[in-house]
């Protein structure tokens, strides 16, 4: 099943929250990486948690509590940023309020081919995975890096980092896939 959960045909654009961004992703339930986002209490939420708010991951950059008023009960203004757009949103909610939070993973996988705008790479286990081409300078640099040494028949090989992220599309938990970071393999 992990070797399903990833193929091309599979692969969808993520709606509304993802900014300019042409995320990857898959159902929630069928990425092993991710856990579901559990509750947590506004007034028990810190600097640098992470949080799902108005429905993406985002971590908590500032939080001010307020106290107690006289019309009950205490109020939290949270501050964060998308881990995957960067783009910024603030909430304000009833300290007592009930939040998701929810904890990001990064995985490190082997290039092994690109074709087109696909990623092709494998895990530590020799599962084979598959990925978009991000469409930042970072993915175009990746592209032209890895033709660069293929046309060559150089020996180097490509690792990339996907950060998964829980985002709430519709009433549906999905799962992004982001093609973060790359970095030439280090040979032993």
């Amino acid at each position: 099943m992990a070797e399903e959960y990833v193929r091309e045909e599979e692969v969808e654009e993520s709606g509304a929250g993802a900014g300019e961004l042409d995320l990857q992703t898959v159902d929630l339930q069928d990425c092993k990486e991710l856990e579901q986002p559990h509750p947590i209490q506004a007034s028990l939420c810190r600097k640098g948690v992470f949080v799902i708010m108005k429905d993406s991951p985002a971590k908590v950059n500032e939080l001010k509590i307020s106290k107690t008023g006289k019309h009950g009960s205490s109020k939290a203004n949270i501050v964060g940023y998308d881990i995957i757009t960067n783009r910024k949103y603030q909430e304000t909610v009833p300290g007592h309020a009930t939040l998701l939070e929810y904890e990001p993973k990064k995985m490190e996988y082997e290039v092994v081919d690109i074709n087109g705008n696909q990623i092709t790479a494998m895990d530590q286990d020799g599962n084979e995975r598959f990925f978009r081409v991000p469409a930042e300078e970072h993915g175009a640099k990746l592209v032209a890096d890895f033709k660069a040494n293929a046309e060559k028949n150089g020996d180097q090989f490509f690792l990339i980092t996907v950060l998964y992220a829980p985002r709430m599309v519709g009433k549906k938990w999905v799962a992004n896939m982001w093609v973060e970071t790359y970095k030439p393999g280090k040979t032993e």
